[in-house]
């Protein structure tokens, strides 16, 4: 319950600081060479990479 309850304060939270959707912000974005689909891409990236990260760690901690 509490992991559920913080992923909804993070999804929620990002919605709300996003600068938008991620095809918008990404493909359009950078086409038109915009700084902010740039910082958003790695910021995306990092994302991504802790998430995986915690979820792998987790896994393990729950198979040992």
């Amino acid at each position: 319950a509490l992991r559920g309850i913080a992923g909804g304060t993070l999804l929620g939270w990002g919605a709300m600081t996003g600068l938008g959707c991620t095809i918008g912000t990404l493909l359009s974005g950078g086409m038109a060479g915009a700084l902010s689909a740039w910082v958003f891409g790695a910021a995306m990236l990092a994302a991504l990479w802790l998430g995986f990260r915690c979820q792998a760690w987790q896994t393990a901690r729950s198979a040992a």
